[in-house]
């Protein structure tokens, strides 16, 4: 049976093994510096910052994935927004249901939320139509960032 629980101390090595993995595949269009992962991670550790969480996926207690998660107000949804900042599954634990699985308890977790959001590269082509088939709606939206 599939756990999800917020990452520990105990966890942390293998959720920055899955997190270097996720930013070496097509998932993502640029690599991240391990400092940005220590960031996040140690602000959710030390419950610094109630805008991010970091949950961890496990099998037999086996790590099989992770998701970073963060939750703002948005205007334009009418209320909190749910972005899944980042969901990765291993790839021999893919086709295991585990999506599906995540995708219940962020619906039961986060029911009062007016909106999930996520995001994928055009090249992630599976992820894509994984999403969609869950009801995501593509928005026709351009991304820009200042990166500071």
């Amino acid at each position: 049976m599939l756990e999800i629980k917020d990452v520990t101390l105990k966890e942390k090595e293998d959720f920055f093994d899955m997190v270097k993995i996720f930013y070496n595949s097509d998932a993502v269009s640029h690599n991240i510096d391990r400092e940005n992962i220590e960031n996040a991670y140690n602000a959710f550790i030390n419950e610094e910052d109630k805008s991010i969480r970091i949950l961890i996926l496990k099998e037999n207690e086996k790590a099989v994935g992770y998701s970073v998660l963060a939750m703002y107000h948005s205007l334009e949804a009418g209320g909190k927004v749910l972005w899944i900042e980042e969901i990765f599954i291993k790839d021999e634990c893919r086709g295991k249901g585990y999506f599906s699985e995540f995708f219940k308890f962020i619906e039961k977790e986060y029911a009062h939320f007016k909106r999930f959001r996520l995001e994928a590269t055009k090249e992630n082509e599976k992820a894509i139509k994984m999403y969609e088939k869950k009801g995501f709606k593509k928005f026709n939206y351009l991304q820009f960032v200042i990166e500071k």
